[in-house]
């Protein structure tokens, strides 16, 4: 994982900035949705979650095209992308 990190121990790939925002808009998600009883209310948030994981996997393929990410770590991405989609599938 050095191979990516910058002198400052950051990714140079941005990742670490696209996670923060992906991670802010779950936390809103999750908020918004646990005070609703709503089930179609929780409905939207699985869907809008499935949409979010497939362009945070088009951002981590994206991110391995341009080199800027190796296939290890896109690998570890693409795991934990797939159980968390498996999760909300309820598979």
């Amino acid at each position: 994982m050095a191979e990516i990190l910058d002198a400052g121990g950051q990714h140079k790939c941005g990742y670490d900035q696209c996670e923060c925002q992906v991670s802010s808009l779950e936390t809103y998600c999750s908020d918004y949705c646990s005070d609703a009883d709503d089930a179609q209310e929780m409905e939207r948030y699985r869907t809008l979650r499935l949409k979010l994981l497939g362009v945070e996997r088009s951002v981590v393929l994206g991110l391995r095209r341009d080199g800027r990410i190796n296939a290890t770590l896109l690998r570890t991405i693409e795991r934990d992308l797939d159980l968390e989609e498996a999760r909300l599938s309820g598979s």
